[in-house]
């Protein structure tokens, strides 16, 4: 036998055990790597047992059966307030799953329900008898549906200056010390600020006035040290101010 067969042999017998090697080591990660341990990271507006249920993955399945696509769309679909979901596996035996949340900015309840949306009236999430919300508390018209995914809708129409409210308290300056905001109707609608403060609008014309106007009097000494005050901006030029000391 020439050296040059005897070489070729060689190499392929290394080959070979190099191929037998890793497919005996791929079968053994397959067979004895289990998901043993399901790890979430990135939550505060949920507990990690939900995300794991909604996710459906089973501790102790194998580790590399594990549907990341569907456990990622189960989450999508299951926890309103996650925008975003990322799954890796991890030797030995190690499912991190790690997620983002959009937290809803606004909540209000519709009978034992409680109700959370974005300015938008789309809702993020309805948690069944439960009086923690997330966000601004609002006062409501009266409403006719509330369904996860959808926007809220009103029993008489959709009134539009509750938008128009919803998206001013975002864009404020105002907006991190905005603690109730009422829009059961136009012409008695208000802000509530720092839970003593009431701002009277008189409906839903020249908001980013009437908020930058009432930014500026709650700076006034006397009103930031009072115990309380109504500021009535249905005209923004003339502000009728009622403080309680």
């Amino acid at each position: 036998m020439s050296y040059d067969v005897r070489k070729l042999k060689g190499i392929l017998t290394v080959a070979v055990a190099v191929i037998i090697i890793l497919v005996t080591a791929s079968v053994l990660v397959f067979v004895l790597c289990r998901a043993d341990i399901i790890e979430i990271n990135g939550t505060e507006l949920y507990y990690a047992d939900e995300i794991i249920e909604a996710s459906r993955i089973e501790t102790g399945i194998f580790l590399y059966s594990v549907d990341r696509e569907k456990a990622q769309s189960s989450i999508l679909s299951e926890c309103t307030l996650i925008s975003d979901v990322n799954i890796r596996l991890k030797l030995p035996n190690r499912v991190i799953i790690t997620v983002t949340e959009d937290a809803p900015v606004f909540y209000t309840e519709v009978g034992v329900s409680t109700v959370m949306f974005g300015p938008d009236l789309r809702i993020a999430e309805v948690r069944q008898n439960s009086e923690q919300g997330n966000g601004i508390f609002v006062l409501m018209p009266e409403i006719a549906s509330a369904v996860a995914g959808e926007r809220l809708t009103f029993k008489s129409g959709e009134p539009s200056y509750v938008t128009k409210l919803l998206y001013a308290a975002v864009a404020t300056e105002l907006f991190d010390r905005i603690t109730l905001i009422s829009c059961e109707n136009a012409r008695d609608a208000y802000f509530e600020v720092d839970g003593k403060y009431k701002l009277i609008f008189g409906g839903a014309s020249e908001l980013d006035v009437k908020l930058q106007v009432a930014k500026e009097y709650l700076a006034n000494t006397r009103i930031a040290n009072a115990s309380s005050a109504i500021l009535d901006l249905t005209s923004p030029k003339e502000v009728i101010v009622t403080v309680n000391d």
